[in-house]
Formats: structure tokens, sequence, C-alpha cells
């Protein structure tokens, strides 16, 4: 779940969630566990405590117009963990107190002005002593939701903007500025220390074929200047879509933003046997630089009612300047994906055939990784569409430095059954065999999925 960017942003937790939206009033809440206790071992294992985290989203409004109030706070077991684990680990039990205020309002309906402002406390060691001493005046009417101590850290974030918009194009300036060591716990990772002052801007050309957004500006670090040496650059991103005719589109992006993000490749997804296999949460990677292009184009008629074809091309690049793992980080690693596909639809039966190819290279220090490979899928709906199934079959080798590593061969089977458009029930079964290339053969097996899933929607107000 995601309550805002600067406190829980996309955390996973075992627990429980809801989210309501009454008319113009929304509310959110969770309650669980972000992490277990790890104790270390042999291996090096990362140690960690049992946290336990809860969140609170209260807003009114829609559209451009609203305002939001957010409350995330996070708390180590100190008992998840024997003192003889503590000692050989050196880690500290934290806590972190986070309040977020987020909000939007339309002028003279042209003009829309949005703040954000983000406060967090983040105690680094619970074990220190308690203290009454720098505590800001609003904490201190929050005493009862978190103690202070020696170790703990103040530190705040805000981010506005002012935007002009008419039919044909939109202008507006953005800042945003995140405090050195301004940490929630409720995000993986975080970008702190900088200072963004941009001018954004948005043009239609061509009778609305050609699209184009840029944003051009600075970017500042060492805002308390306790670093040797400070950074300030050039920072901008663009994004662009060109439709010359109803067969053709096209959209190209950059950014030298640096931004935190999980690196996936298509075959992450492709090779993956449950929603929640690769949710590695050390493996978030520091990008610097970010490129895509995306095209797809219509063979034939792009409005027959009987026949449609079409293929599509999309790269992406993606430099990184630190990797986050269980290793040291390190830079210079580059990411490049591309995706060929041909989808031929016949619509009077429902039915979809899309065959692809996908290609991933990694380039990491002197390491180069590369998987390529095919994907056919057929889609066929049943019974009014109240029966929809798709079953698909894919293979993709890898190879680490031109040499062999593993070959993943899979076949999927996807159903879903709708009652009354309220009650569903969804069957889910994988077959994927895996085979290393190594000598021994050790690694090789054959995996079967199967997931069974009900869902029912229902609406409690009129």
């Amino acid at each position: 779940m995601t309550f805002s960017p600067y406190s829980m942003s996309g955390r996973t937790f075992y627990g429980t969630g809801i989210e309501l939206t009454p008319g113009i009033f929304r509310f959110s809440a969770m309650y669980g566990k972000l992490q277990n206790a790890v104790k270390p071992d042999t291996v090096n294992t990362q140690a960690a405590y049992k946290r336990m985290a809860y969140a609170i989203k209260a807003g009114i409004g829609k559209g451009s117009n609203f305002i939001d109030f957010v409350v995330f706070a996070a708390k180590d077991d100190i008992n998840s963990l024997d003192s003889l684990s503590v000692s050989n680990s050196e880690i500290n039990p934290m806590q972190n107190l986070v309040f977020n205020v987020n909000a939007s309002k339309s002028l003279f309906k042209k003009v829309t002005l949005t703040a954000e402002f983000g406060s967090s406390a983040l105690s680094v060691n619970m074990n220190s002593n308690e203290s009454s001493e720098n505590i800001p005046n609003f904490y201190k009417a929050t005493d009862f939701m978190m103690t202070n101590r020696s170790s703990t850290i103040y530190k705040k974030a805000v981010k506005s903007s002012l935007m002009y918009s008419e039919e044909n194009y939109s202008v507006g300036l953005a800042y945003e500025r995140v405090d050195p060591e301004y940490t929630t716990l409720g995000a993986y990772y975080f970008n702190n220390d900088f200072e963004n002052l941009t001018v954004n801007s948005s043009v239609k050309f061509l009778k609305n074929k050609l699209n184009v957004g840029l944003n051009v500006g600075g970017q500042r670090n060492n805002l308390d200047n306790e670093k040797l040496s400070g950074m300030k650059r050039f920072v901008t991103s663009l994004n662009t879509s060109y439709s010359p005719s109803p067969k053709l589109n096209m959209s190209l992006n950059y950014s030298n933003f640096s931004s935190y993000t999980y690196i996936r490749s298509e075959f992450d997804e492709i090779n993956q046997t449950n929603p929640y296999e690769n949710l590695d949460t050390l493996n978030f990677t520091q990008l610097t630089q970010s490129a895509g292009l995306n095209t797809m184009y219509s063979l034939g008629d792009p409005t027959d009612k009987e026949l449609r074809k079409s293929i599509s091309i999309n790269l992406n690049y993606q430099k990184a300047a630190e990797r986050q793992t269980t290793q040291n980080s390190n830079g210079g690693s580059f990411f490049y994906n591309g995706n060929f596909s041909y989808i031929h639809s016949i619509i009077p039966k429902t039915l979809t055939i899309t065959t692809s190819l996908a290609g991933n290279l990694n380039t990491i220090s002197e390491n180069k990784s590369f998987t390529i490979g095919p994907t056919v899928s057929v889609g066929k709906s049943f019974f009014e569409k109240t029966l929809k199934s798709t079953f698909s079959a894919s293979y993709n080798q890898s190879f680490i430095n031109g040499n062999s590593q593993s070959r993943i061969l899979s076949f999927r089977l996807n159903g879903t059954y709708s009652v009354k458009k309220k009650h569903n029930l969804g069957l889910s079964i994988i077959i994927l065999n895996r085979n290393l290339q190594k000598e021994n053969n050790t690694g090789n097996f054959t995996e079967f999925t199967g997931t069974l899933n009900y869902s029912w929607n229902f609406s409690i107000l009129k």
C-alpha cells in the first residue's frame, strides 16, 4: 500500500489493510509486520529485528482540490533478538514516526497549486537514553506516540508546484527539498540531501498528434555543508508521444533525475511462479539515467471490427550509479531491455494470439549477463465473455560472459469466471522446467504451481 512518498510508499507487509472512498472522502489504514527477526549466521546474513508498523490516511476532495493527512509509525521489537545475536551483528533497534500533509487547490480554473510536507522522527537506537532536549514543538504534543531519545533525529521534506494550463499547453514551476538523513522506515530506499528547482512544461502540436513534456532545472546536495564536497548539476526529463495516423503510435522518454527503483526485466515476470517471488527488498538500484522508446503499428484498418493485427517494439535503457545488494555497492551498471511483439485478434470469436521475442542485457562491473527467448500466448473468451482464458508457452536461455547458464521452459494456463459482475473465480496453473548448465546438473527441476482465488466486488454506499 502507498500512503505518501515521504511515509509509507509501496512497502510490502504481512498484515491487513483497508481503503475506502465514499464520495469525496477517502480513508486508508494498515497494520502489520514490515520485516521478520533475522539472526546473523555464518553466511553473513544481514541481521534484523522484527518490525511492526501502522499507517492511517484521511482526506477529503476530488480532482485537483483535495487535502490528505497521513500518520505512519514503525517500531522494532527489542525482544525479537537475543543479546548474543545483537552483539555479533552490531545492529540497533529503531523507531520511526512520520507525519505528512498533501494538498492541491485549483485557482481561477487554469492555475493549480500543490504542496506536500513530510516530517520524520527517527530513533536510530531505542536503547539510547530518553531525552527532553531538541524536540520540535509539534512532536512534544505527540510524545505519547514515540519516546524522544538522545539518538532521535528530526528531519523534514517539502515539495510544491504551481502550474498554469491552457488547452494546448501548460507551464509551471516545481520545488522539492529533502533534508540530509531524512528517512522513513515505510520505504525500502529513499533519496535525501537534495534540492530541486525545475521548470515544467507540456505542449501539443500538429492538432494534438504530437505531445511534448519537458522538465528542466537544477539540483544540488550537501544542504547542511557537512560533506567534504557538494554537487550541483543540470537535471532534465523529456516525454514525447506522436500519433501521425490512427495506425502508428510512438512515445519517447528520457530522464537523468536520480531515483531508486527495482530493476525488473521481462523475464522476471515470465519465469516467476507467484506474484511475490521477485519482491527482493535488497535488489533496488539508484538510477542516474533512463530512456525508453515504445512503438505500435497497426497492420490493416485499426477500426476493423472483424480482424485486427499489430506489431509493437519496446526498447529501454537504464544507467545505475549504485546498486543496493547484500554486497558492496558498485557503479557503472547498465541495463538494456528489448521486446518485439505481434498481436493477431479475431474479434467476433474473442480470440487473441500474441507472439513476442524479448531480450535483456545487463553489464555490471566486468560481468555481462544476457537473456533471450520467445513467448506465445492465446487468449479466448467463452459464454458471452463470462469465462476468459489464456494459455502461454515461454522459452528463454541465459548467458553470463558468453557462457550458457540456464534454460527455462514454462507453460501457463489462466482462467477467470465472472458471475453477475460481482463474483469472480480464478484458476492459474504453471508448469516450469529449469535446466541449469552445470556439470553435476544440480539445481535442475520441474515445478508445478496451482492457484485458486475468489473475489467479491460490492458497494456499501449507494
